[in-house]
């Protein structure tokens, strides 16, 4: 197994995964509900170069050279600078008014979506892409790895229990309810 900064050509294997982890939150950050804009608004931002979904926010996990989960975050006092891309098109589809909600504190290295594909689940994945994370806040000298969690996502709560974080609270944003979860940096 292999974790590494993905890169434009990832494009076709990162998307779906991305799509499959944001879920219903995925038409908020594009402004439209259509299925095919949603996906080429994330393709979009994926190949930009800045931005809250740009590739260079995402780590790839390879195993036998095939992609098979990622993982993307950000430092959170970076969040504004990289949500103008978003609120660009927002604008774009007459959805201006709309806030995005920060989703994580100040000083976190905060993961914006994980996910394994459905075939290599269970074997242990998930968690070396968190460990793997949780050394890059780390070295960013981040105070915490945070996350949100969907509250109905009873197993995922405990998975990331499991691997140290706590719930510090719960919100609701972009129609769903979710635990905020962090774990501190040692």
């Amino acid at each position: 197994m292999e974790i590494r900064k993905a890169k434009i050509q990832d494009a076709d294997k990162v998307i779906p995964l991305l799509l499959e982890a944001l879920g219903g939150t995925a038409p908020a950050f594009c402004g439209t509900e259509i299925p095919e804009e949603i996906e080429d608004s994330y393709r979009q931002y994926f190949c930009e170069e800045e931005g809250r979904f740009s590739y260079h926010q995402f780590f790839v996990v390879l195993k036998s050279g095939e992609i098979c989960g990622m993982i993307a975050g950000h430092e959170t006092n970076q969040l504004d600078q990289l949500n103008q891309r978003v609120y660009e098109e927002l604008q774009k589809r007459g959805k201006g008014d709309f806030e995005l909600i920060k989703e994580s504190m100040d000083g976190d290295y905060y993961i914006e979506v994980l996910t394994v594909a459905e075939a290599y689940r269970s074997q242990g994945i998930g968690k070396k892409i968190i460990a793997f994370f949780e050394n890059e806040a780390r070295r960013r000298k981040c105070s915490q790895t945070s996350l949100v969690v969907l509250q109905e996502n009873e197993e995922a709560r405990k998975l990331y229990e499991k691997l140290g974080y706590k719930v510090q609270n719960a919100h609701s944003f972009y129609f769903e309810d979710f635990y905020y979860m962090a774990k501190k940096s040692e």
